[in-house]
């Protein structure tokens, strides 16, 4: 069986995004990434693919109040 998998950690993602890991682990934390393909005691791991296409899809929204 050959699994497909190309694993990406926190740190990628933020990279991929442009953001900072902390902002990545908080939207992992209020489940606003998708769900990790494995978890390692030194954490996280999604699938590139999964991430590429979630950020093309919107990815994140800030919903923040703008001052």
């Amino acid at each position: 069986m050959c699994m497909d998998f190309d694993p990406v950690s926190v740190a990628e993602i933020a990279d991929m995004l442009g953001v900072e890991r902390q902002k990545v682990a908080s939207l992992k934390y209020h489940g606003k990434l998708p769900q990790p393909k494995k978890i390692l005691k030194c954490g996280p791991l999604w699938d590139a693919k999964e991430i590429y296409i979630f950020i093309n899809n919107g990815g994140i929204q800030d919903n923040r109040r703008k001052h």
